[in-house]
């Protein structure tokens, strides 16, 4: 579940090699925040090879700049990102070219989309952002459960509804985005437990 929504147009760039025409029409920017709007576009128009350059490049700039709070949105965009079904259906590419991140392979992408959370994570925590906690907790919990890891991914369900509670605490008048059908946050995220038969 991906929440970035930005996209600006100005002058196109044209990438040539692995990412061949599939960079067309994305305008160039040296600005982190816009890069990752980017990044929706082409994860919506199912390129995923250079919306991890993007991701890449964003965090990159991030840290040079000592954003925290753009550093944990592009974590938290690229944990997403390695956990996606575009990425999976593309899995035998990546198996022959790899990805960006050389550390990161199809085997282990999931345990890196956890860590890029985790990374996040403790930067929202030092930032007392409940809300954003919540948030990844809830997508640690999908995470986890692709690994076939039920018993932390109803943990991580379970620990996303408290970080949620505390944020409702705070901000009583706070309106989270939930699916429709749903009445409230909490009451999707019980929903998802039952799903995945957690207890």
């Amino acid at each position: 579940m991906t929440t970035s929504k930005l996209l600006q147009n100005s002058s196109v760039i044209l990438l040539s090699g692995l990412l061949g025409c599939s960079a067309m029409l994305i305008p160039e920017t040296h600005d982190p925040y816009k890069k990752l709007g980017q990044v929706v576009f082409l994860m919506n128009s199912g390129r995923p090879i250079p919306a991890e350059k993007l991701i890449l490049e964003s965090i990159s700039i991030f840290e040079k700049n000592e954003d925290k709070t753009g550093l944990a949105w592009a974590y938290d965009n690229y944990a997403q990102f390695l956990r996606s079904s575009l990425v999976t259906a593309r899995g035998q590419q990546y198996a022959k070219t790899g990805f960006y991140n050389h550390d990161i392979s199809m085997e282990n992408r999931l345990d890196k989309s956890i860590e890029y959370f985790e990374m996040a994570k403790r930067i929202y925590e030092q930032a007392d952002k409940p809300d954003m906690i919540s948030h990844i907790y809830y997508n640690m919990g999908i995470t986890y459960l692709l690994m076939n890891k039920d018993a932390l991914g109803c943990q991580a369900y379970d620990q996303s509804i408290t970080a949620f509670k505390e944020n409702m605490r705070r901000n009583p008048d706070a309106k989270p985005a939930i699916p429709k059908g749903y009445n409230n946050f909490e009451e999707y995220i019980l929903d998802c437990k039952k799903r995945a038969g957690c207890r």
